[in-house]
């Protein structure tokens, strides 16, 4: 598919099918950073998703885009810390 230019008059950044990530915020659709952006898609497709940070993006890299993983993850994370502390050579 052949990228466009953003329909946003102040934007350089190309747009993919309808505009779908580019609507002139230009921030990751998952923590809202607006630097290094990268343009995510469906590694089966070959779909566009959207612009994320390099971060978020390579965060749903390593967990292989499963939602499985990725709610488990979300889950993990939502813990409580046990009552301990962890070794100073962590």
């Amino acid at each position: 598919m052949q990228p466009l230019t953003c329909e946003v008059e102040t934007c350089d950044r190309p747009r993919f099918g309808a505009g779908r990530w580019c609507s002139g915020h230009h921030i990751c659709g998952i923590c809202g950073s607006d630097s290094d952006l990268v343009i995510d898609h469906d590694h089966d497709t070959k779909r566009v998703r959207g612009l994320l940070c390099r971060g978020c993006n390579a965060a749903i890299g390593h967990l292989h885009d499963d939602m499985g993983l990725i709610l488990k993850a979300a889950e993990w994370v939502a813990l409580k810390p046990v009552d301990a502390n962890v070794p100073s050579d962590a």
